[in-house]
């Protein structure tokens, strides 16, 4: 009897070793137990760099939102309800998160650069981008691809005290901390910067029909057939799933990035103003700004990849004498968009359907 009972103990021993090891191999997939089902994070395809549509203001991890508001770094958890200052040492232009860190572009004392900080906002480190000459005089922004920072420095135009005539491309390796001297580019006043496969793609203002792709030492450029709307302003190059994505004053096109042979029109309105737009996995949102006498109205729309489903989810009224402001940049994260009302600078954040959401940005 003594031996059946040992016996049937060990059994029960071995079944229950045995689950602990298939519980602890399930542990970090995606597949969870019961007692952790609701900690395990939704995963949605993503825009993942923050500098194509969400311009370096917007980006998140698989913990948390973060975001700058007032020249501060900010983080919120993804259920909006804690919320607290990450970084305000200095005033933050833009950031990006990459690889375990968060790099910033700052100002300080009247003066522009870059350091990074770890996840919790501390271990602050300077990058040593000092080699700024006499021609330049206008910050305009980095990128992060690969082991390098990619950083545009330019001058202020004659007329202009907003744009620069030129900007020089510079990088930085994070790897040996040193600017790497062989590597510049001269290019017009470029168009936001965008990051895809690990390729650096920038627009130059005055061969708007072409790209400049920047693969580590190789540089190869690409033409598209944004000559078809020459006529309009053409802006918001955004590269998603193999396609080049672009808006001017009243269309959205896209081109094939390998074979840019032919220009598929997406949609197209006369009587639209496009501001922004952001393209996702499932969606294009975009801003279309209608002006009247007294207030201008700003919708926020969605439309899918093949120019169908298009509808109308949120919208922003603005006085006359706030007209100028126009429209306001869409950012996605996840299965959110946040987007800033430009009279009241409160950030709204809703689902894709236009569901509020009561976050108190």
């Amino acid at each position: 009897m003594k031996k059946l009972c040992l016996i049937v103990l060990l059994c029960f021993l071995s079944l229950f070793l045995s689950s602990c090891e298939i519980t602890n191999k399930t542990n970090g997939n995606e597949i969870s137990t019961n007692d952790n089902k609701d900690k395990t994070i939704k995963k949605v395809p993503k825009n993942k760099s923050p500098n194509q549509a969400n311009a370096g203001m917007i980006d998140y991890d698989d913990q948390a939102i973060y975001y700058t508001d007032n020249g501060k770094l900010y983080t919120i958890s993804k259920d909006g309800k804690d919320k607290k200052i990450l970084f305000d040492k200095y005033d933050v232009y833009s950031f990006e998160i990459f690889e375990g860190r968060i790099y910033i572009e700052f100002k300080s004392k009247g003066l522009y650069g870059i350091s990074s900080i770890d996840m919790n906002g501390k271990d602050l480190k300077y990058i040593d981008i000092n080699n700024i000459n006499s021609d330049i005089n206008w910050f305009n922004g980095f990128n992060m691809c690969n082991n390098y920072i990619y950083y545009y420095l330019g001058n202020y135009g004659s007329d202009s005290q907003i744009y620069s005539d030129f900007n020089m491309v510079y990088r930085y390796n994070i790897k040996n901390n040193k600017i790497d001297d062989k590597f510049n580019i001269l290019v017009g006043n470029m168009s936001l910067p965008v990051v895809y496969n690990n390729k650096l793609y920038l627009q130059d203002s005055k061969h708007l029909d072409r790209l400049i792709e920047i693969d580590d030492n190789n540089i190869n450029y690409i033409n598209f057939k944004i000559s078809e709307h020459k006529d309009q302003y053409t802006t918001s190059i955004q590269i998603f799933d193999g396609y080049i994505y672009y808006h001017g004053k009243n269309y959205i096109c896209r081109d094939n990035l390998i074979s840019a042979e032919k220009t598929e029109l997406i949609l197209q309105n006369e009587g639209y103003i496009i501001g922004s737009m952001n393209v996702t996995t499932e969606y294009i949102f975009f801003t279309n700004v209608m002006f009247e006498e007294d207030k201008a109205t700003v919708q926020l729309n969605r439309v899918k990849h093949d120019g169908t489903e298009m509808k109308t989810i949120f919208v922003d009224i603005l006085k006359k004498e706030n007209t100028h402001m126009a429209s306001s940049p869409i950012y996605v994260v996840d299965d959110l968009i946040f987007y800033r009302l430009r009279e009241s600078d409160k950030i709204k954040v809703m689902d894709f359907d236009g569901n509020i959401f009561d976050w108190g940005l």
